[in-house]
């Protein structure tokens, strides 16, 4: 799907072709003559004119002109943009930008969730903002193409399969949540933004997003979005908000997550608010015993309690969790902050995810845009475009008719809804960076076991974490 913002046209070449007689200053017989006839009425309206005193030189002059001059085309007038908006795209080496004069597309391939075109306010905002880009750099076009998350003709699939069969049809910027880009950057398949970018550097970031941008050391993207897990519930059945486990292990009542989620991210976000570490010294994967048999009990006693029921074990995803919610299958759910505000269920409220930890902690997710172009100018223009889209000015109108997380404390500032405002600003501190693909590919699925079988009431807490740490250690056993 292909949604040209706006094209630019070039005029023809009024000049003549190399070669032709014009060109080479050869002028034919007959023209000679016409201009010998020509030359002779032009010295008699000249002795004419001399002759008779009441008739103005500078109408003849001013006639004359008129018919041999081309006009001067008028001016192009573009929107002017606000000195921020300005100091946005200088930061990306303002001389390069200034020295492109060439016609460049610069495509964009963006999940179906941002797509300008959807007839919502953000996506009205996001239209709007690509025009004034356009319109700020007259020699680009911008092509937006939409892509599923995931799955054949996904996002990562087909940035995997352009870059090895077609590199020159790469996307210049690519909207990737944390996992695609750090995959991607892995396989050398988008570009670090060290060298061309500063404005990760800018103050104005959450410090979540910058975990976000960067994995091992390194700038991979830019922060459009944000994504946090967090606890919704019906406030009708549940007589006092369940902010801490104790609570909601006295309540007795069922909350569902996705109990078979091969990454484990509850399991590891509640092991991590412990303090817990899942690399060592020599960033490989491991478990804590201490803290994991922690999140374990937790799990023993919510079996117990009948707070996690055996029938949650066969939710994998957290669509699977969300719609069990939906349906009223339980009454209080583990879900995203992006799955919440997107449908913000009348008769459901929201509370940040309660942790085992002394302080605050759940897991983040987001969008970054990368830039995965090979063309030299089109990287410069293409990063020019990702800061334009992550301007702090722009994310304040923008980010609040979405259903994520604000990425800029400008951007929660202009919240004008008091108690999503309260919500977010709550999440934006506690969050912190999904684990690496590597460490929820090689712990998540031992955890995830072990989850299982507490769910299952086959194993105790002590039992079932040494057999963790144990597996990790000794993975082929």
């Amino acid at each position: 799907m292909s949604k040209l913002i706006k094209t630019s046209t070039s005029e023809k070449n009024p000049c003549p072709a190399a070669g032709s007689p014009r060109a080479a200053g050869f002028i034919p017989h007959r023209l000679r003559s016409i201009k010998t006839f020509f030359w002779l009425i032009s010295l008699l309206l000249c002795v004419s004119l001399f002759s008779a005193c009441s008739f103005n030189l500078d109408t003849i002059r001013g006639l004359f002109l008129q018919a041999t001059t081309t006009p001067e085309p008028k001016p192009i007038l573009t929107p002017t943009i606000s000195p921020s908006e300005q100091a946005a795209l200088a930061t990306t080496n303002p001389h390069s930008i200034a020295e492109i004069t060439t016609q460049h597309v610069l495509t964009l391939w963006i999940p179906p969730q941002f797509d300008p075109e959807s007839g919502t306010p953000s996506g009205e905002l996001f239209k709007d903002r690509l025009a004034s880009f356009v319109s700020e750099y007259p020699n680009v076009q911008i092509d937006v193409r939409i892509k599923a998350v995931s799955g054949p003709g996904g996002l990562l699939e087909s940035l995997t399969t352009t870059s090895a069969a077609a590199p020159d049809a790469l996307p210049t910027l690519i909207l990737l949540n944390r996992s695609g880009m750090e995959t991607a950057s892995l396989k050398g398949m988008i570009s670090p933004l060290d060298e061309i970018s500063a404005a990760i550097d800018n103050p104005d970031w959450y410090d979540y997003a910058r975990e976000l941008a960067i994995i091992q050391g390194t700038v991979y993207g830019l922060p459009f979005t944000g994504d946090a897990a967090l606890l919704v519930y019906r406030p009708f059945i549940f007589s006092t908000p369940p902010s801490s486990w104790a609570t909601i292990q006295s309540m007795q009542k069922p909350i569902i997550f996705p109990a078979a989620d091969p990454e484990g991210l509850l399991t590891l976000t509640m092991y991590k608010s412990l303090g817990g570490s899942i690399q060592d010294t020599q960033l490989r994967p491991m478990l804590e015993i201490d803290p994991l048999t922690q999140v374990f009990q937790l799990y023993e006693d919510g079996a117990r309690n009948a707070v996690f029921p055996i029938w949650i074990t066969q939710y994998q995803t957290d669509s699977q969790a969300w719609q069990a919610y939906r349906d009223h299958t339980a009454n209080a759910v583990v879900t995203w902050t992006s799955r919440y505000l997107s449908e913000l269920p009348a008769d459901s409220i929201a509370i940040a995810l309660p942790t085992l930890g002394e302080e605050a902690y759940t897991v983040a997710d987001g969008w970054m845009w990368a830039l995965a172009d090979t063309n030299s100018e089109r990287k410069i223009l293409g990063t020019a475009l990702a800061e334009y889209l992550v301007d702090g000015n722009f994310l304040a109108q923008w980010s609040p008719q979405t259903a994520y997380l604000p990425v800029r404390p400008t951007s929660l500032s202009a919240q004008t809804n008091l108690n999503l405002k309260t919500l977010l600003s709550q999440l934006v501190i506690a969050a912190h960076v999904r684990p690496a693909n590597d460490l929820t590919s090689t712990i998540g699925p031992i955890v995830q076991e072990s989850v299982a079988r507490l769910i299952k009431r086959e194993l105790n807490s002590t039992n079932a974490a040494a057999a963790a740490v144990e597996k990790l250690v000794l993975p082929e056993q």
